[in-house]
């Protein structure tokens, strides 16, 4: 199960992200977009700066909707591969572990395997590949077995 695999214990994120943040009214697809360009462009400073109002935003988030999950899994994923790139194994596996929560709630299976992911790095950094690689093995089944797009259906007109 999910939430057994990707619960790495308590901690706090000690990296260097602000300690304080105002909460952000809502969470948007474009700003988690522009994080996450951040994240890409090794701008860690400039996501420093913002992912702590994603963060505040993205717990009111999962409440609100199936769509505010999926963004919801997005900033914690997010926040996940932050903390691995700057060497907190720890906070990353939190960050997984809310990743999983908000992705379960969302039932989309792409949000799930993203969590997963997110998941198997702390994991593997703490020894525990099995249950990186069982996480791992659970989102490819649920990527495979959910229902792809279906071609339309032609009528043949007389």
């Amino acid at each position: 199960m999910l939430a057994a695999g990707v619960a790495m214990g308590t901690g706090f994120f000690t990296a260097p992200l602000s300690a304080v943040a105002a909460p952000a009214p809502g969470l948007s697809a474009a700003d988690i977009a522009a994080a996450r360009r951040l994240f890409t462009a090794s701008a860690y400073t400039r996501l420093d700066e913002t992912l702590p109002s994603l963060l505040a935003a993205a717990e009111p988030s999962i409440e609100q909707s199936t769509a505010g999950a999926v963004l919801a899994a997005d900033v914690w994923v997010l926040a996940s591969q932050f903390a691995v790139k700057q060497g907190f194994t720890a906070a990353a596996g939190v960050y997984a572990e809310q990743a999983g929560t908000a992705a379960r709630r969302s039932g989309n299976p792409v949000v799930l395997a993203a969590a997963a992911r997110a998941a198997a790095t702390p994991l593997r950094r703490t020894g525990r590949t099995d249950e990186a690689l069982l996480l791992l093995h659970e989102a490819h089944t649920h990527l495979t077995s959910a229902p792809g797009p279906q071609p339309p259906s032609w009528r043949r007109q007389a």
